[in-house]
């Protein structure tokens, strides 16, 4: 015995569901959620790579956190000693600007 939707070829209507079943609205709280798991996630691996490294000898994923971490204490220290090379600067232009201004009001006074 042939059915009418399947002599007509259409779906089953038995198929089509629920309208209520749908899939909820995917908003920005959801999509955040997702994005701190799967930080929570990668930052559990680095720590469970670093001690995976030390338990069996592999001191690679050490050596390269070790390493990531110097190398991030570097850049930090090039920050400092730029701003540090800049307040000097600016501490010589400022020295500078009030000997010539000493020099100044010394000529007018000479002047009178």
């Amino acid at each position: 015995m042939v059915r009418f939707y399947e002599f007509c070829g259409d779906d089953d209507p038995r198929d089509m569901g629920n309208p209520n079943d749908r899939k909820p609205t995917i908003t920005l709280r959801h999509i955040n959620a997702l994005a701190k798991i799967q930080r929570q996630r990668r930052a559990e691996f680095d720590q469970r790579k670093i001690l995976m490294g030390l338990m069996y000898g592999d001191s690679d994923g050490a050596l390269d956190a070790r390493a990531n971490e110097l190398d991030m204490r570097e850049r930090e220290l090039a920050l400092h000693k730029a701003e540090v090379q800049a307040m000097i600067d600016q501490a010589e232009v400022d020295d500078e600007s009030h000997q010539q201004i000493q020099k100044m009001a010394g000529r007018f006074l000479a002047k009178k």
